[in-house]
C-alpha cells in the first residue's frame, strides 16, 4: 500500500507569518507603552519643576514682607508682584493686602502670650514650564506682628543675669537672646513667660563675679501655679539636666522654654533712629512717639482727645 506525503510547507509559511505578526504587534503595544510611560514621566517631572516654580515665587514674596517688617516696621509699598523665568520654567507671584491690622493675642510660637498689631497678606503664584505642559497656581497666607516691646517686664540682648537680695517679684514677660542665669538671696517670683534664645541657668554667671545664692527661684506654671526650680534633691532644674525639654514642660506648662525648646532671638522693633527713650518722649520733632499714634494723652494735669489727624481737644472735666 503507498503511502502519499502532502506537501505541508505552505501552512508553515502561514503559521510563521502569523506568530510574526503577533510579535511584530507586541513589539509595537511594548514601543507603544514605553513611549507613553516617558511621557508620563517628562510631564510629571515638569509637573513637579512647575510646582518648585511656583513656590519659589511665595517665598520671594513672603520674604519682601518680612524683611520690609524687619527693617522698617511697615510693609513693602507698593506691594511685592514680580514675573520671573529662569531654568525653562516661569513664575509670577502677587500680593493682596487682606485689610486693616488688628490687635489679636499671639497664640503659637515665640511670641505666644503676647499681643501684637497682626496684618495679614494673601500671596498667589503661579509657575508654569516653558512648553506649556504643566502649571501649577499655589496661595498662601502670611501674618506679621508688630509687637510693642512694653508687654516685657525684662527684655535684654546679651546674656541676662537675675539674682536679687531680698525677695523680688517680676510681673511681666522676661526674654535674653542670649543665656539667662537665675538665683536668689531670698525668693526670686517670675509671673509670666521666661524665655531666652540660648540657655536658662540657675546659678550666677560664670566670669561675672557674682557670689552664689541657693534660695529659691518660682515661675508661674501655666495653671496659675507658682512651680520652684529647685528639685526634691535640692539641686535646680535648667539647662544642663539631661532631659530639660521635657521636665520644664512638665513643670511650667510651656511657660519656661530656652534654644532647647526652639526659642529664637526676638528682633523687636524698638525705634528708627536715635536712643529708646525717643518710644517715651513728647512727639514734637520725634517720630518714634507713642504719643503720635494715641488717641489720648495727659498733659500736667489736661486730658486731650485726638478727634483724627494732629487735632487735640481738651477733655478734662
Amino acid at each position: 500500500m503507498n503511502t502519499k506525503i502532502k506537501n505541508e510547507s505552505g501552512v508553515v509559511l502561514i503559521i510563521c507569518l502569523a506568530v510574526l505578526l503577533m510579535l511584530s504587534l507586541i513589539g509595537i503595544a511594548s514601543i507603544t507603552t514605553s513611549n507613553n510611560d516617558m511621557q508620563i514621566a517628562d510631564n510629571e517631572m515638569k509637573a513637579t519643576g512647575a510646582f518648585y516654580a511656583a513656590e519659589s515665587g511665595l517665598e520671594q514674596a513672603a520674604s519682601a514682607i518680612i524683611t520690609s517688617y524687619e527693617n522698617e516696621g511697615v510693609p513693602p509699598s507698593p506691594l511685592p508682584a514680580d514675573t520671573t523665568s529662569e531654568f525653562n520654567y516661569t513664575y509670577g507671584y502677587s500680593v493682596t493686602d487682606d485689610g486693616p491690622a488688628q490687635n489679636a493675642q499671639l497664640n503659637s510660637g515665640a511670641y505666644k502670650g503676647l499681643y501684637g498689631l497682626v496684618k495679614s497678606f494673601t500671596i498667589n503664584s503661579v509657575g508654569i514650564d516653558n512648553s506649556n505642559i504643566a502649571g501649577v497656581e499655589l496661595e498662601m497666607q502670611i501674618q506679621d506682628a508688630l509687637i510693642p516691646i512694653f508687654q516685657f517686664a525684662v527684655f535684654y540682648e546679651y546674656d541676662l543675669e537675675i539674682a536679687p537680695g531680698p525677695d523680688m517679684t517680676l510681673g511681666g514677660r522676661v526674654h535674653t537672646n542670649g543665656d539667662m542665669y537665675l538665683q536668689a538671696g531670698s525668693n526670686l517670683y517670675i509671673d509670666s513667660y521666661l524665655t531666652a534664645a540660648g540657655n536658662i541657668y540657675h546659678g550666677t554667671k560664670p566670669g561675672s563675679g557674682s557670689g552664689t545664692a541657693t534660695r529659691d527661684v518660682w515661675i508661674m506654671d501655666d495653671n496659675g501655679v507658682y512651680q520652684t526650680m529647685k528639685n526634691a534633691d535640692g539641686t535646680f532644674l535648667d539647662s544642663r539636666d539631661d532631659d530639660w525639654v521635657n521636665e520644664s514642660l512638665a513643670r511650667w506648662g510651656g511657660r519656661v522654654e530656652d534654644g532647647n525648646h526652639g526659642i529664637t532671638p526676638l528682633y523687636m522693633p524698638v525705634v528708627v533712629d536715635g536712643p529708646a527713650t525717643d518710644l517715651i518722649d513728647r512727639a514734637d520733632g520725634n517720630p518714634d512717639s507713642y504719643e503720635n499714634v494715641a488717641g489720648l494723652k495727659f498733659i500736667d494735669g489736661q486730658a486731650y482727645y485726638n478727634t483724627g489727624g494732629d487735632t487735640w481737644v481738651d477733655v478734662t472735666t
